[in-house]
């Protein structure tokens, strides 16, 4: 059986404008999508909806669709496909070609998309890079309501019968990729710049795996 590499999407297959996601322009377009979306969905006014999604996002942090359904009975696909599907090109920036890596490693390592991210996004992503089929597998937190440091890395060993001592987790973001990884005694790569990681291996992006791997 291959050895396995899970890599995360957003800041990973593409760099983001900012470190921290949510001070993103690609963020501030997905809260104001929802605050329309809650106005128009609730009949509320729009300090009312910044209000009700100030609650979710304060309650159901990461997890806005499971939140809604829950408090407001919102059909959970129904508010992601309307918040998150848009083109990505004002948002990702294609610095390097993220393409010819996945197709390099994909002659001797299954290769895993996993984003908390929705599905409707990550596709859009997928197209836009042009890297539709290049992933032997594809996972969505936002679509299974559960984030990959609640369990969706566990859930992806378990499922697919992955062996941690060969598998590599590759992200951006020490709470959300490295930790949870390392916890299931997976391997791990961050990518950025930042000078402190716990993971097992640095890069500054992900055409530095092929030194490695």
């Amino acid at each position: 059986m291959k050895k396995s590499l899970l890599f995360d999407m957003d800041g990973t297959l593409y760099p983001l404008e900012k470190d921290d996601f949510y001070k993103t322009e690609l963020y501030l377009k997905i809260e104001n999508n929802t605050i329309f979306y809650l106005k128009e969905k609730l009949s509320l006014t729009e300090k009312e909806a910044e209000n009700c999604y100030l609650k979710i996002k304060e309650k159901y942090p990461r997890l806005y669709s499971f939140g809604l359904n829950k408090e407001y009975g919102i059909n959970k696909e129904e508010y992601l496909n309307f918040c998150w599907n848009f083109n990505p090109s004002k948002f990702v920036k294609k610095l390097f070609n993220p393409k010819e890596v996945i197709k390099y490693l994909n002659k001797d390592y299954q290769t895993i998309l996993v984003s908390d991210a929705p599905l409707i996004w990550v596709n859009n992503v997928k197209e836009y890079l042009d890297m539709n089929n290049l992933f032997n597998e594809t996972f969505s937190g936002a679509q299974l309501c559960l984030r990959k440091k609640e369990g969706l890395f566990d859930l992806i060993v378990r499922s697919l019968g992955l062996n941690p001592k060969d598998s590599y987790v590759i992200g951006d973001e020490e709470e959300n990729d490295i930790l949870p990884a390392k916890n299931l005694g997976l391997h791990t790569f961050y990518v950025g710049l930042k000078e402190f990681s716990s993971s097992e291996f640095k890069i500054k992006n992900i055409t530095e795996l092929t030194k490695y791997l």
